[in-house]
Order: structure tokens, then C-alpha cells, then sequence
């Protein structure tokens, strides 16, 4: 796993947004499409965000404390039921989370002592939250919000995440000089001091000074006690930027109604934990795909095929997806074709360039990279952000939730161990997470029944176990592998390996015990690596 050859490169590192990530195979180290597809899989559902809890009769749980409704006071047009799952529906600022935890830790404390700067000095962007620190009573949220003045022009006034509210923004933080020595050491052990990186997360405005853009910083957690993300609405009148805020609208309530809610913090992900079954969790991420990056010059010997053009015009079509200085060589992907500009280019015949254009989105698609070798195709994966993380952050953190070693995460690279363990027959290893059974249909083959498996899963068994089997090991022992969700409705993968019979060696369970153990191996060597590539 050799190299210093990057395998991931952020296409845009600027966009506080979107992702654009380029993933490749390098020397040593293969990068398959099952691999970027378990990422993508991962990056949308085993990212730990931060919800208001919501419980139903299907997922009672004991250790959980749910959202409470006062039944005495509040009083909508909506059940109680309803208004629970909408608060637990909207999406937290983790940013300012991560400040508030930092500042509990800053209260225990007389001083700024050592154990305080550790706490401070850790990245915001990778600090830890435990569930426990959610439960604190500091970090209790509640709603209390009336309808008592009849003089309302209107007949509902809404209720809407800007009435959540928290004893340390509306008590503590007001009081910015008992707090000032927090602040400083925030600023001051953190080294908080690029200028240009707060001011495009507040407003974007440019501060000429430190001492005055930490002032703005204060301010937005002293005057403006937003814990949650409006919608924010930019448009241009008369040459000067104004904001609208939108913010989501929990309920309504009429006259002599009211909300009088208590709530409490819970760390989730969409899936791989036990609180989440039965119940949809939010995502960290929009829509997220993973595509082949299409090699030009490959679709050009195609299109040429279809369509008479010269050597001159096969000439300018090459340099222009080939020298554009903003889009190396095949990045670019069809939404920014169909954006290209022929005016631009006053050499390239239009009719041609946009016959050309059209064959690369409409009809080469099936020619992404145009090779059938996946160790030499380039993997291009896009997702925008719906959580104050940043991109590049919830990258690392899917590529960290494929390597967790937590029992909880059985459906990811570590089942890879535990089912090397299984097999070995030297060890005692009992699980509720798979059985392994001699094949019904072939001969000297296992059936391996995971539950909770999906096709990612299935899809990355499949084409590792045989990679490692035929490149790393160069046994070929393998002579079958393939997988199946055996019913729609059920989460149960079925994967099957078949071994060829030796006479110096037919036990199939050490050998695939050795092939599960080298490609466990492998898969964490290649996390690691792309790891560290965005570090």
C-alpha cells in the first residue's frame, strides 16, 4: 500500500457546500466501484447528527428521553404526536453545539486551566460530543409560547425553531462579561485567526481587525440565540445585498392556544444503531452519487465513429477538454457540459461542438472512462450538505464510519474480522450477527447470512474477497462468489463462496479464513490512506 500518488483529491476545496471528490486507483492500491459506492452509502446514512428525539409506541426506550409535551398547557390544532415528530424533524447548527459543550466545560472550571485548553485547542470540526454531555441539564431545550393578545391582527401566529430555547443562551450568554475569559481563551488556544474563513460564515463581511471580528463571533451567540438553521433567502435590490429569514414552522396556534414543550439532544445517524429502528433520522447530506469521470479522448473515437469530422476539428474538441485550466483532463461531468459556453470558442464549428457535447451526456454514458479495467477508472463522488459540518468533514468522517470498529457497525469493514474469526477454527467465536452454513446447492461452498446487509455490503464482499483472492494472493482458489438480498422486504444478505477442491489443502473454512483476514487488512490499509490524503 505503497505510495505517495494521492488516491482522493477535492476538486473544490472552496465551496462550503457541495463536494466534488476525484477517487482513483493508484499503484498498490485498487480502488473498485463497489468501494466508492459503500462510501456513498455511508456518507448518507453513518454520519452522527444531533436531533430532538422522537418516540412512538413502535421504539420506546427507556434510555432515551424523548420529547416532552406539557398536555395541560399545550394546546394546537395539530395532536401532540404530530408536534413531537416535526420538532424532532428540524436540523441542528453543530457548530454552535460544540461551543455550548465547550462552554459547559468552561463553567465547571475556576479557571483557564490546562484540562480547559485541551478541550478548547481540539478542531471544532472533529470535536466529540458523548451522549452523556447531551443529557446535562445545561443543555436542556424547552418551547413555552402563547397566544394571549387578542390585539394580533392575525388569526395564527406561528411557532418555529426560533422559540426553542436554552438557559445558557437566554441567562448566561447574555452576560458577556462573566463569560469574557472563555471567549478569550476560545480565541486565544484555538488560534481562531483567519480572518477571511469567519467572515464567509458570518455574513461575509470583512473585518479589518481580530478584536473586532471577535466581537461580530460573540455576538452571534450573545444577541442572536439562534441554535437552528433558517432558510436563508438572498436576493439584490438597488445594488445592496439584503436577507430574508425564513425559518420552519413548527405549528400555528389561534388565540388562548399555546406550545409548552422540554427536549433534550440526541447523537444519531440514519442507521447502525439500535435507537434509530422504526424511525426515519435526519442525514447530514442531500443527494450524493458516484459516477465514473468520462475520458474524452475514448468518447472522441466514438463520436468520430458516428459523425464525419476532421483532423483539425478533432484537434480543437481534444484541446478543449483537454487544456482548459480549470477542469484537468476528463473532470468534468455533464452538468457543467451542458453550462459550456460555445461563443467562447470562436474556432470549433458549433454545430459540431454540440453534436459533440450531446453524445458525451445523452449517448456515451455507458463509456464513463471508456475502459472495462476498474483499477484504471477514475470515480467521481458529488453531495451537497444539509448540516453545519463541512464538506470535507463529513467526507472523513464516512471513510472513519467504514472502519468502525464498534459491534454496532458489524455491517461494515470489521465484519470482514469478525467473519475471519468465525471461520478460524482455533478460535470460539459466537455471533448474532451472521450464520455461516455449509452450501445447499454447491459443492465445497458456505452460505454466509448477514443481517442488516444491503447490496453496498453485499457489493464490496463480492469484488474485495476476489480481488484479494486473485491479485494479492494469486491462489485463484476462489472459483464463485455472488450475493442476494434473499427477500425485498427483509434486510438479510446471502453471500456464497465456492472454493476449488485441493488435495494439499480442501478446508475451505482456513482458506477463506486467510482470504477474509488479507482483505480486512487491505480494506483498512486503503481507509487510512484516503484518510490521510485529506488530512
Amino acid at each position: 500500500m505503497a505510495g505517495t500518488e494521492k488516491n482522493i483529491q477535492i476538486l473544490n476545496p472552496d465551496d462550503e457546500q457541495s463536494m466534488k471528490a476525484l477517487i482513483k486507483s493508484t499503484e498498490n492500491i485498487y480502488i473498485d466501484t463497489s468501494f466508492t459506492n459503500i462510501l456513498r452509502r455511508f456518507i448518507i446514512s453513518n454520519i452522527d447528527t444531533y436531533t430532538f428525539y422522537y418516540i412512538n409506541k413502535e421504539n420506546k426506550n427507556k434510555n432515551i428521553r424523548e420529547i416532552k409535551i406539557n398536555k395541560n398547557e399545550t394546546k394546537t390544532n395539530i395532536n401532540n404526536d404530530m408536534l413531537a415528530h416535526r420538532i424532532s424533524l428540524l436540523t441542528v447548527d453543530v457548530y454552535v453545539l460544540e461551543i455550548l459543550i465547550l462552554y459547559i466545560h468552561y463553567k465547571s472550571t475556576t479557571s483557564i486551566s490546562d484540562e480547559l485548553a485541551t478541550s478548547i485547542s481540539v478542531d471544532i470540526e472533529n470535536f466529540v460530543i458523548n451522549q452523556e454531555e447531551l443529557y446535562k441539564e445545561e443543555l436542556k431545550f424547552y418551547i413555552e409560547k402563547n397566544y394571549d393578545d387578542e390585539k394580533q391582527n392575525s388569526d395564527y401566529i406561528d411557532v418555529t425553531e426560533k422559540d426553542i430555547k436554552n438557559k445558557i443562551f437566554e441567562e448566561e450568554l447574555k452576560n458577556y462579561d462573566a463569560s469574557k475569559n472563555f471567549w478569550n481563551a476560545l480565541f486565544n488556544i484555538k488560534n481562531i485567526n483567519n480572518i477571511n474563513e469567519l467572515n464567509k460564515k458570518y455574513n461575509k463581511k470583512i473585518y479589518k481587525s481580530q478584536s473586532e471580528l471577535e466581537e461580530v463571533f460573540i455576538q452571534q451567540f450573545v444577541s442572536n440565540l439562534d441554535l437552528f438553521k433558517p432558510f436563508v433567502y438572498e436576493y439584490k435590490e438597488d445594488d445592496q445585498d439584503r436577507k430574508t429569514l425564513h425559518y420552519n414552522i413548527i405549528t400555528k396556534i389561534k388565540y388562548e392556544q399555546g406550545v409548552h414543550t422540554t427536549m433534550y439532544l440526541m447523537k444519531n445517524s440514519v442507521a447502525g444503531d439500535n435507537y434509530t429502528d422504526n424511525n426515519i433520522r435526519y442525514s447530514a447530506v442531500a443527494a450524493c452519487r458516484s459516477t465514473f469521470v468520462i475520458d474524452y479522448y475514448e468518447v472522441l473515437k466514438l463520436f468520430k465513429e458516428s459523425y464525419e469530422i476532421n483532423h483539425d476539428e478533432s484537434e480543437k474538441l481534444k484541446e478543449l477538454f483537454y487544456s482548459d485550466e480549470k477542469h484537468p483532463a476528463g473532470i468534468k461531468d455533464n452538468d457543467e457540459l451542458k453550462q459550456i459556453d460555445i461563443t467562447k470558442y470562436k474556432d470549433i464549428n458549433p454545430e459540431i461542438f454540440n453534436k459533440f457535447k450531446y453524445f458525451c451526456i445523452e449517448e456515451a454514458e455507458r463509456y464513463y472512462f471508456g475502459v472495462n479495467e476498474q483499477s484504471e477508472r477514475k470515480h467521481l463522488l458529488e453531495y451537497d450538505t444539509v448540516d453545519f459540518y463541512s464538506p470535507k468533514t463529513i467526507l472523513i468522517k464516512g471513510l472513519e464510519a467504514i472502519n468502525n470498529k464498534t459491534t454496532n457497525n458489524y455491517h461494515n469493514i470489521e465484519i470482514f474480522r469478525m467473519i475471519k474469526d468465525s471461520l478460524d477454527p482455533n478460535k470460539t467465536f459466537i455471533t448474532n450477527f451472521y450464520n455461516i452454513n455449509e452450501s445447499s446447492k454447491l459443492d465445497n461452498a458456505l452460505d454466509i447470512l448477514i443481517y442488516n446487509g444491503n447490496h453496498g455490503l453485499g457489493y464490496l464482499m463480492q469484488t474485495y474477497l476476489k480481488y484479494i483472492d486473485e491479485h494479492k494472493e494469486k491462489s485463484d482458489k476462489i472459483t464463485y462468489i455472488g450475493y442476494k438480498i434473499i427477500h425485498p422486504l427483509e434486510n438479510k444478505l446471502l453471500l456464497t463462496i465456492q472454493c476449488k477442491e485441493d488435495d494439499n489443502d480442501n478446508d475451505i473454512k482456513k482458506i477463506l479464513s486467510n482470504i477474509f483476514d488479507k482483505t480486512y487488512d487491505y480494506l483498512i490499509k486503503l481507509v487510512d490512506k484516503l484518510i490521510k490524503d485529506l488530512k
